[in-house]
């Protein structure tokens, strides 16, 4: 246990090992020891159908990962969800403009009007059994008819 423990604290600390990688200055394309295999991107003319093949799936592949974003897919995919959501609500419950059962709707003045009535919570303008927090709402809106 004691041997352990004297070996830990006989080794470098991490702000030693930091410091000295710092210190290294970065590789650059002349000093690198590690050189690659192939060229890339190869000389496309000089390959035949097959190489050039393999060639383009590989660039596809790498340009497809460099792009792969799922914050930005997430983003787009909400925007898309909210946007149709939007148009479907509207066509619903606002646009007069949709004909149901045969019959060409009216665009209400009051846009919350066809809502309320729908769930029943105005009936002919009068309301009934209404929460406390919708009374005030709802005889506001009686009275400016």
């Amino acid at each position: 246990m004691f041997s352990v423990s004297a070996r830990r604290l006989a080794q470098a600390g991490k702000d030693s090992i930091v410091a000295s990688v710092a210190s290294k200055p970065a590789l650059t394309v002349f000093d690198n020891p590690y050189t690659a295999r192939k060229a890339w991107p190869p000389a496309v003319d000089h390959l035949n159908p097959a190489q050039q093949l393999r060639f383009e799936k590989k660039y596809k592949r790498r340009v497809s990962l460099a792009c792969h974003s799922p914050k930005w897919q997430k983003a787009t995919k909400l925007g898309q969800l909210v946007s149709i959501t939007g148009v479907l609500v509207y066509a619903l419950f606002f646009s007069g403009e949709i004909p149901w059962w045969g019959q060409m709707g009216t665009r209400p003045e009051d846009p919350r009007q066809k809502p309320r009535t729908m769930y029943g919570i105005l009936e002919n303008g009068e309301p009934q059994d209404v929460p406390d927090f919708l009374k005030a709402e709802a005889d506001l809106d009686i009275k400016t008819n």
